[in-house]
């Protein structure tokens, strides 16, 4: 029973050690930088506020969406802008819902992090001096905003393909 013990306290802190190390990958964002991030220039907070309201979001962000609705297994609102290439994702319960999560894959959506706007199809270092990784093959680089993440993907010229972000 001892060398089980043992055994399970190696196995948790070689996890633990390993998941340590990733966390050196991501550029970890202040309370303050987290607060100024912008998609079109409209505060990601202000976003959060409209709850997935489709009438709000469309006022919001200057562009028309359209909403899909899930209930299993949680409630989901998906407001979606295929010209645009821009997709959010709500989640909630009991009426209040919050932003889970959002996709920029198309070029004339800006966002705007660490001061510096960039969209689809802009050379990586426009960001700046950051850190990036190659993560199951894909060039990306990673923000950690609270617990959760964004992601900016980018091509083997490093011109940005994908902006998502998402909550764990």
């Amino acid at each position: 029973m001892k060398r089980l013990r043992i055994i399970l306290l190696v196995m948790l802190l070689s996890t633990f050690n390993y998941c340590k190390g990733q966390v050196t990958y991501v550029n970890e964002l202040k309370k303050k930088q987290c607060n100024e991030i912008y998609i079109n220039n409209i505060n990601w907070d202000d976003i959060d506020k409209t709850e997935g309201d489709l009438y709000k979001m469309q006022k919001l962000l200057k562009m028309p969406f359209e909403k899909s609705i899930k209930t299993e297994p949680n409630n989901i609102i998906y407001l979606d802008n295929k010209d645009n290439g821009l997709l959010f994702h709500f989640e909630g319960d009991g009426g209040i819902f919050q932003l889970f999560g959002f996709i920029i894959e198309k070029r004339g959506v800006t966002f705007t992090i660490l001061g510096k706007t960039v969209q689809i199809g802009d050379h990586i270092s426009k960001l700046g001096n950051i850190k990036t990784k190659v993560f199951e093959g894909i060039k990306e680089a990673s923000f950690g905003i609270y617990e959760n993440t964004i992601i900016i993907q980018f091509d083997d010229n490093d011109k940005i393909t994908k902006i998502e972000y998402m909550v764990f």
